[in-house]
């Protein structure tokens, strides 16, 4: 290899190290899931080429090849359990691909350890590490900036709300983010003698200090407590020399201790109360935490982890575990998690025993490497133990993403690169210029190949679908249709998502009557086939059999709804959702009966829920319990049972006009001033027969509504001719 070439590849390859610290600034709306996706194929493109450009040096010089370390070991090791727990996942293909909503998956992780191979080569020197913390320190200045524009009401906060998120889309993201720079800005405070600096790493701290505050992450806020008292703890216990670091960590104790007394002592008063951060620190409880999905959740995992303790379910499995060990209390959260909101628990349930040893190694190994090593001085130890309990305490509430991750992977990168030894991982003679010029054809090659599969289809695959699921000015749904099958062409690990919102969007077109029958015939007959590619991979995946019981029941095919809902039972028992779309079934076919019983076993599930409560009445109003529909209709609130419009269509079904004349008059004597009622009063009295009573409701609707009184003059004439409008 000339000296031109090795200049080129080491040129690219810092430049895409260094391009790595701004993807959290990547926000591609044109994109699914713009505030993943982004970000995730940006990072995997990067890593692609310059891990094809380190190779072609490492084959060709061993000065390039990575040194033997015990964190390079544990990342190897844990690696390697992922792809055999991906192999025996229930679904392997999503377990190594991943899907758009997360892009995570075996192949991040690869690409994570070829970041932290490249990473631990290229950046060999503590002045090239510093300049990579202090490019990162940049990115992170511009962020806090971004996130001042928030607040200040320039920018938009991407959640809704005040939890300030930058241009991570999730505060949570942010917070993390924030965290692991305060410790990287503490750990270069210390080492630079220049005074300017210092006040611009002091200000920055402060910076993202009021940011974090504003992210009202309370994970992440008292894990950055936690691990900056640790750090001063070791620093006092270990640093004997830095009269500066030992006087700052002591005053750090002091300030938490104060931090954390002052506020227990005032957790009750008006200051607490009056802000969000505060109120939300104030509510930690263990009752509390019953509410919180967490407490259904967590305990699912450890099921899961049971049933297959050693490599676990594989990564993106956990929607079977959480279907599976649904708890019916868990109706007051979301329906899907894909999360058990816990790294330790993630990795319990995706890499079983084995793979969460392995994770917990890295953080064991890198722990004691940095002690270990006579290259840093005991405060740059103590900071860095800090680092790592902070985010350790922050995952166990969370789970990771990709900007945390890489923020993870750069610090254990620069540690292995601080502490390996000498010896290298293939220490062999180096090939032959003519073989070298055979190799690198072929990784180039290779590299222009995975480019193309594994991201420049998937991301073509992303715009089409937002194509696909975007409503046309021109109303032309057979446009959208033919973007689902240009998305599907592709044939990506999006193929999922994308069946999944062909699958939604099917299910409301065939309701529209303003749409053409052959068009929703169209889009039909490509759900259906989509739906059954997509349950011949994944044949025991709730989601999409409730789809295939949705498509079906919106159809009209009853027995076919019922086959799959039925199946979707078996895969998830306690989930009420299933029982009522079987029940709807029912009630479609005119099986009352069977309908009753199915709401009831959904209503025992979980008595307080409060919709399976009222699905329970209606199923007794179609079923003609009486007595039993009363009973329950009288325990619900006034504004549940007099305005939920499911009774009021139930009645109706029933012919019980005098039901519903009584539920109107409620509704009428609740909200005096809404005409509409007057006119569905109206429409009672003529069904009933009394004419004259209608027309003095129709009256009363144009007093109360001026704007209808042309029309309500119409309906009235009408009416007095004896026709029904």
């Amino acid at each position: 290899m000339n000296i031109t070439t090795e200049k080129i590849l080491k040129t690219t390859i810092f430049v895409g190290l260094f391009s790595v610290l701004f993807i959290p600034f990547l926000v591609d709306k044109s994109m699914f899931f713009p505030f993943i996706t982004g970000k995730g194929f940006t990072f995997r493109i990067i890593i692609e080429i310059i891990f094809a450009g380190w190779l072609i040096l490492a084959v060709s010089k061993e000065k390039y090849r990575p040194k033997k370390s015990l964190i390079l070991f544990a990342i190897s090791a844990f690696l390697l359990s992922l792809v055999i727990s991906t192999v025996f996942s229930e679904n392997p293909y999503k377990s190594f691909w991943s899907n758009f909503e997360r892009m995570e998956g075996l192949i991040t992780h690869i690409h994570l350890f070829l970041y932290f191979v490249v990473a631990g080569v290229m950046l060999n020197t503590e002045k090239l590490w510093t300049r990579f913390f202090n490019t990162s320190l940049f990115a992170n200045a511009i962020m806090m900036g971004y996130a001042l524009l928030q607040l200040a009401g320039k920018f938009e906060i991407n959640q809704g709300g005040v939890r300030v998120d930058g241009t991570l889309g999730n505060a949570t993201y942010l917070a993390i983010y924030i965290v692991l720079h305060i410790f990287l800005i503490l750990f270069l405070f210390f080492r630079t003698k220049n005074n300017y600096v210092r006040i611009f790493y002091g200000a920055l701290v402060v910076l993202n200090l009021y940011v974090l505050y504003e992210t009202q992450t309370r994970g992440a806020i008292l894990g950055l407590l936690g691990g900056l008292l640790l750090s001063s703890l070791l620093i006092l216990w270990k640093e004997k020399s830095d009269t500066v670091a030992r006087k700052s960590a002591l005053g750090v104790c002091v300030a938490v201790i104060v931090l954390v007394g002052g506020f227990v002592a005032i957790k009750d008063s008006a200051f607490v109360k009056d802000s969000p951060t505060l109120v939300r620190f104030s509510k930690i409880s263990v009752e509390q935490a019953q509410n919180q999905a967490r407490y259904y959740v967590w305990p699912m995992a450890v099921q899961g982890f049971l049933e297959r303790p050693v490599f676990g379910w594989g990564q993106e499995s956990f929607n079977y575990v959480f279907n599976k060990h649904y708890d019916p209390q868990l109706y007051k959260h979301e329906q899907w998690f894909d999360r058990t909101h816990n790294t330790v628990l993630d990795w319990f349930v995706a890499g079983g025993l084995v793979g969460l040893l392995l994770y917990l190694s890295i953080f064991v190994f890198a722990l004691r490497s940095l002690w270990k090593t006579s290259t840093m001085s005991e405060r740059d130890k103590s900071i860095l133990t800090g680092l790592f309990a902070a985010y350790f305490f922050h995952n166990l509430f969370v789970f990771d993403n990709l900007v945390s991750y890489v923020m993870f992977f750069s610090v254990l990168a620069f540690i292995h690169s601080m502490t390996a030894g000498e010896k290298r991982v293939l220490e062999s003679r180096t090939l032959s210029q003519t073989s070298s010029q055979f190799v690198a054809p072929i990784i180039i090659v290779a590299l222009v190949c995975t480019l193309y599969f594994a991201n420049v289809r998937p991301i073509f695959a992303s715009k089409t679908l937002i194509e696909a699921i975007t409503p046309r000015a021109d109303g032309d749904v057979l446009k959208n249709l033919e973007a689902f099958k240009r998305a599907l062409n592709y044939k990506t690990f999006a193929d999922s998502e994308i069946r999944e919102y062909l699958t939604q969007t099917t299910t409301r077109l065939v309701s529209i009557a303003e749409v053409p029958s052959d068009t929703k015939a169209s889009f039909v007959n490509l759900a259906q086939e989509e739906l059954d590619r997509q349950l011949e991979k994944t044949p025991d995946d709730t989601r999409y059999i409730i789809f295939a019981g949705t498509l079906a029941n919106a159809i009209g095919n009853y027995a076919q709804a019922l086959s799959y809902l039925e199946h979707a039972k078996e895969t998830s028992p306690g989930k009420q959702i299933i029982y009522f779309e079987m029940g709807t079934t029912y009630l479609r076919m005119g099986q009352f009966d069977n309908a009753l019983e199915v709401f009831k076993t959904a209503y025992e599930l979980a008595p307080g829920f409060e919709e399976a409560h009222i699905i329970y009445a209606i199923g007794a109003l179609y079923a003609r319990q009486d007595t039993l529909a009363e009973e329950l209709l009288n325990s619900l609130s006034e504004q549940v049972y007099y305005f939920d419009e499911r009774v009021f269509r139930a009645y109706a079904d029933r012919g019980d006009h005098q039901a519903l004349l009584s539920i109107i008059a409620k509704r009428i004597e609740l909200q005096p001033q809404n005409a509409s009622y007057r006119l569905t009063r109206a429409a009672i009295y003529l069904n009933l027969g009394n004419r004259s009573q209608a027309i003095k409701e129709l009256e009363d609707a144009i007093i109360l509504d001026p704007d209808f009184k042309e029309q309500g003059e119409y309906y009235i004439s009408e009416i007095r001719a004896g026709r029904n409008p």
